[in-house]
């Protein structure tokens, strides 16, 4: 069965042009976790770069879908999803992959920030 974001918007009774609240709940973070998961499962050897590439367009097309509408905010509301769903893998073993995937984001973000600095 396939859900649709606008299927998960009207369980939750959004309309969809609502505004989203802060914290997403638990099935809703459940969700973006297997999305992510059976998107990353498609690539032989992904990477970091792949890693945030699905992440940020799961999170982004997930958000969008239930507000409908292309706010600035969006991004600021996207990080916000991410760390919600970094806390949230943390504490489930069974999400154990984001969180590594995560450290290894944050890993080559700060390696490569290293680097530009270097060469200023």
């Amino acid at each position: 069965m396939v859900i649709y974001t606008s299927d998960i918007a009207q369980l939750r009774g959004y309309k969809m042009t609502t505004e989203v609240s802060n914290k997403l709940d638990v099935k809703e973070l459940d969700f973006l976790l297997s999305l992510i998961s059976d998107t990353l499962h498609i690539y032989e050897y992904p990477t970091s770069a792949i890693f945030s590439a699905v992440t940020r367009c799961a999170i982004t097309g997930y958000l969008y879908g239930i507000t409908n509408a292309d706010s600035p905010d969006l991004t600021n509301h996207s990080i916000g999803v991410f760390r919600q769903l970094t806390t949230h893998a943390q504490k489930q073993p069974k999400y154990d992959w984001f969180a590594e995937w995560s450290q290894k984001l944050v890993e080559a973000v700060r390696a490569r920030k290293l680097t530009e600095d270097k060469t200023f």
